[in-house]
């Protein structure tokens, strides 16, 4: 098994012709542990990473954007180190993947997971807080990514955006956790894969980019 990475909203697939809007497609090996992408935009964390918050939740892109640029409240002091856990639990249908994710998270101050299910949850009767973003959906079950942290995050955004091919809708979680020196931003994406091409793969980038923009502190972006 590789290694490692509420409210909710259900997505459905949308007719060809909608807007994109940001859910799941197979994935394993190393390559869907700790996803590259996530070390282009780690910055210098501060040594104090967050406190307990009251948290509001966005699902538009441009709501989003305007919220992140209102300052956060300077407040908190944590650990001087960080350890990120980034996961594809590919819904968790391999034998043992729950208690493999348990272990490895053991310590953690984040935990990102894609193709999580809404109604699983691998930290239950922990002390991390969840935050979950839905994708895909069939039937009763519903996939999507998960930031599970330490903190309470005073903002979170759930965001969406369509596979161009399959039509499926893939998942973002956008999380601000507020310090004393300053907000953290966090962002779990399961990324867009299904396309000829890089084009739909730098539109979706871009989206986080903007985001990025509106943001005034250090910034992990992760996933797969």
């Amino acid at each position: 098994m590789g290694a490692p990475s509420d409210s909710s909203r259900p997505n459905r697939e949308q007719p060809d012709g909608a807007e994109p809007q940001f859910s799941s497609s197979p994935c394993s090996g190393v390559a869907c542990g700790v996803w590259i992408l996530a070390v282009l935009l780690v910055t210098s964390l501060p040594t104090t990473f967050g406190a307990r918050a009251q948290t509001r939740s966005f699902t538009d892109p441009t709501e989003c954007a305007t919220a992140l640029a209102v300052p956060a409240e300077a407040v908190g002091a944590v650990p001087e180190h960080i350890k990120l856990v980034s996961w594809n639990a590919m819904k968790f249908r391999r034998e043992g993947a729950g208690t493999y994710l348990r272990n490895q998270g053991d310590g953690a101050t984040l935990v990102f997971l894609q193709e999580s299910l809404r109604n699983s949850n691998p930290f239950a009767g922990s002390t991390f807080q969840r935050y979950f973003a839905p994708g895909f959906s069939w039937r009763s079950e519903v996939s999507g990514v998960d930031v599970y942290s330490e903190q309470t995050a005073d903002l979170v955004c759930q965001l969406s955006l369509t596979e161009p091919q399959l039509r499926t809708p893939k998942a973002a979680l956008l999380a601000r956790y507020p310090t004393a020196e300053g907000a953290n931003l966090v962002i779990n994406v399961h990324a867009i894969n299904f396309t000829p091409g890089v084009t739909a793969y730098r539109e979706q980038l871009q989206i986080f980019h903007s985001l990025l923009k509106s943001h005034r502190g250090a910034a992990i972006l992760g996933g797969v």
